[in-house]
């Protein structure tokens, strides 16, 4: 009815890569419209089979998702297009269209937008929606943050900045501590951390067909200088990372409360 064909991001793997082009192919869309996950992971397994698809796309559009900037620019230069994204949620109260990467201004019709300031820089996004007659939330408080930008408003999901690892005297490793740009992960497509108990993880690879076993011990030396060996690394490769029920990516997930 809307004229799109949807795929599913949990069964998206090597072996599935050529049923989802083939059938792409087929289509022939204009636009690709998911989570920046999701279509980095199949621009890389594209990538990595010299695949491409047949018929140009003119645009990207990514929703539901942080936007990690690296994995934009990848995604943008393989597809040689632009791509768009916007902040929202399920219970729509709010929403806000990107103007510059990263930079987002509240639609005033959407639904009525507070920015509560915190004690530091950061301010609290704090919606009542117009559309729902169902149920309205009055003054809704989304967990996530924003930062003023000028005119506009630079926004960060709650789990961005609260999510992480724990050493084993509670240390804590924000996102910020995981950007790998060694060459020792140039045949890792991606990765996710596990944790069930404090100072010790699982760290899971999606690899690409030049990866070597050995290239592992390589990887723990280099998380070791930068987890100051507080926490112990159980490295695995995998087909699949884990998903959210709504197949949504998340770098860290993590059985541990403050």
């Amino acid at each position: 009815m809307q004229n799109e064909l949807i795929f599913s991001p949990f069964k998206l793997s090597h072996k599935t890569l050529s049923v989802y082009v083939e059938r792409i192919n087929k289509f022939k869309p204009n636009y690709l419209h998911g989570y920046l996950s999701s279509l980095t992971y199949f621009a890389k397994l594209l990538s990595e089979n010299n695949l491409k698809l047949k018929h140009p796309i003119k645009g990207i559009f990514l929703i539901s998702e942080n936007i990690d900037k690296e994995n934009r620019e990848f995604l943008e230069t393989f597809f040689q297009v632009k791509s768009l994204t916007y902040y929202g949620h399920s219970e729509r109260c709010i929403i806000a269209e990107e103007i510059k990467p990263n930079e987002y201004v509240f639609d005033p019709w959407y639904g009525f937008t507070e920015v509560i300031k915190n004690k530091d820089s950061s301010g609290s996004i704090v919606g009542t929606g117009f559309l729902n007659k169902t149920m309205p939330l009055i003054r809704y408080k989304t967990d996530d943050v924003c930062y003023l930008a000028d005119k506009y408003f630079s926004i960060d999901g709650r789990w961005k900045s609260t999510m992480g690892l724990y050493g084993y005297n509670d240390e804590f490793f924000t996102h910020a501590s995981f950007n790998f740009h060694s060459e020792i992960f140039k045949n890792v497509s991606s990765y996710q951390f596990v944790q069930t108990q404090k100072g010790k993880a699982d760290l899971l690879l999606i690899v690409n067909q030049n990866f070597k076993v050995d290239e592992i011990k390589l990887m723990n030396k280099e998380i070791d200088k930068k987890t100051k060996d507080v926490i112990e690394f159980n490295i695995k490769v995998t087909d699949q990372l884990i998903l959210s029920k709504r197949g949504k990516f998340k770098m860290f997930i993590s059985d541990i409360k403050k």
